[in-house]
């Protein structure tokens, strides 16, 4: 039974991201809104390019030699894109029919600042671009973007995208959606409550299991309950680019976002060992020191650099392939 409680908690633990990721991609690279109480997700495959030209935003630009992928694809995950590190652009075909009016974006937290157009026209930068094409290093925040009426045609409209990588990631965290703007703001309003609910919540275990620990300090399982619990609450309110609105500062979301990550299985491993009287053996030394290795390793690249480049290019996917490993050795210990 406790296995199976436990099983449930890692496996909540990381279902707001999983869900939100499962993602179905589709071959066209356009888009179709005929309902004016629509809203859906851009799943589709955008025209991509890395050749950094304002005339991209045209809509009689050539794009006959741009390659096409998803926008919350990692782009530097394909080899011709590696070692790009200026600006890219994405566009993408959509056709408005039945007159529908009043549109919207969802904009998802993004892993460096980007600029919107619709029909060549401006309608949001995130960051601030100057006559350079540079940014400042920074994410985007998650936002809801109004597209302005009288930009919008009947049939053919092109939304385009110009943004970049930063610390070896790029990309959008999930799909844009786009859609009645109601609704858009609706599903953005319960996404951000939802974020700050289960940070509410892991903050106030936290805090509980903390004052259960300094009234009976000879249980440490409370002490590594408010490990993993605040780990839980900052790293989700970072992850989700929320916390970029209370303090829009890199540095800051890098440590509680990262930090945060790492915290959640060395609490979780050491929780289980002391609640369950698990004794210690050599694979649970192995995996905290690997953890612990990775928390100082991230934390000292975040206070003398700002960002987490090598840790994205060195640490992070054997670190995401190792939290399999950690349920998979909770659940059977």
């Amino acid at each position: 039974m406790i296995k199976t409680i436990i099983f449930i908690i890692v496996t909540l633990s990381i279902v707001n991201k999983t869900a939100d990721n499962a993602t179905l991609y589709t071959d066209k690279t356009r888009i179709q809104i005929s309902s004016q109480d629509s809203i859906q997700p851009i799943t589709s495959r955008w025209f991509f390019t890395t050749t950094d030209n304002l005339n991209n935003k045209n809509i009689d630009a050539d794009v006959s030699k741009w390659d096409s992928l998803p926008i919350e694809y990692p782009w530097h995950y394909n080899k011709q894109y590696s070692k790009h590190f200026g600006n890219v652009w994405f566009r993408l075909p959509v056709f408005i029919n039945n007159k529908v009016r009043d549109i919207a974006l969802y904009i998802p937290i993004h892993y460096r600042g980007a600029q919107f157009y619709f029909n060549e026209n401006l309608i949001y930068e995130s960051r601030h671009y100057n006559i350079n094409g540079k940014s400042p290093p920074i994410p985007g925040k998650p936002c809801v973007v109004r597209i302005p009426d009288n930009l919008i045609k009947d049939g053919y409209n092109l939304l385009a995208v110009r943004t970049q990588m930063l610390d070896n990631t790029s990309g959008f965290s999930k799909p844009i959606f786009i859609g009645s703007y109601s609704r858009i703001n609706n599903k953005f309003f319960f996404n951000s409550n939802k974020t700050y609910a289960i940070c509410a919540v892991s903050f106030f275990i936290a805090i509980i299991f903390l004052f259960y620990f300094l009234y009976l300090k000879t249980e440490r399982y409370y002490l590594y309950m408010t490990v993993f619990s605040l780990g839980m609450c900052i790293w989700m309110f970072g992850f989700t680019g929320f916390s970029l609105y209370v303090i829009d500062a890199r540095i800051v979301y890098n440590l509680i976002t990262y930090i945060g990550s790492i915290l959640c299985p060395i609490g979780l491993i050491l929780f289980i060992h002391s609640f369950l009287n698990i004794p210690k053996n050599i694979f649970q030394r192995i995996l905290l020191i690997y953890y612990f290795f990775n928390l100082i390793f991230v934390f000292f690249e975040i206070i003398l650099t700002g960002g987490v480049f090598y840790f994205h290019q060195y640490f992070y996917m054997p670190y995401i392939s190792s939290i399999n490993i950690v349920i998979i050795y909770l659940t059977v210990s």
